[in-house]
């Protein structure tokens, strides 16, 4: 198991889709944190108990939709600040003991795989990148707009394939 981890060896294309495909597996317990960490801000921000949202029917959270909709329009810094007030520090620890396995493991895979393809430069390759893959995510939140999200989709697709169709001149791969 302690191989998964480490920055050592190669793999080839076929390993390098399978460990991204388990990397996906391995975030479910993001995705299950996250959508509780939102549920409880949300109830908790909107006045109500996790006992008492259970019991809802269609017709309360109809009204408790409305409520936060119209709260966010109206003022939607207080609305973020009541629902960063009512996350508790248990799932952020949490969210955080889940995410660095995920992300130690997805970087292990890429510079596995980098090993491979630049054997001669593969640390200054992968820590370019790192940047890349950071600014590919960085460019569409702070800039904004269609085309932007749209290049960075492309780059970052042409990069996964590249990394996964590419022939490595290692014969025997060892990660």
């Amino acid at each position: 198991m302690k191989k998964y981890f480490q920055f050592s060896g190669t793999i080839n294309g076929t390993t390098y889709l399978l460990r991204l495909l388990f990397t996906i597996l391995m975030s479910i317990p993001l995705l299950i944190i996250s959508a509780m960490g939102l549920g409880t801000a949300v109830f908790g921000y909107l006045g109500y108990d996790m006992d008492e949202a259970a019991t809802f029917g269609p017709q309360e959270q109809q009204e408790m939709g409305e409520k936060l909709g119209m709260a966010m329009v109206e003022n939607p810094n207080e609305v973020m600040t009541g629902l960063i007030s009512n996350v508790s520090p248990g799932l952020i620890i949490a969210f955080i003991v889940f995410l660095i396995p995920v992300i130690w493991f997805y970087w292990a895979t890429c510079y596995k795989r980098i090993s491979a393809l630049f054997p001669s430069s593969a640390f200054k390759i992968f820590i370019g990148f790192i940047i890349v893959e950071a600014l590919l995510d960085i460019l569409p939140i702070a800039i904004g707009g269609t085309s932007i999200g749209v290049l960075s989709f492309v780059v970052g697709f042409g990069i996964f394939i590249y990394l996964l169709s590419k022939n490595s001149s290692v014969v025997e791969h060892d990660g």
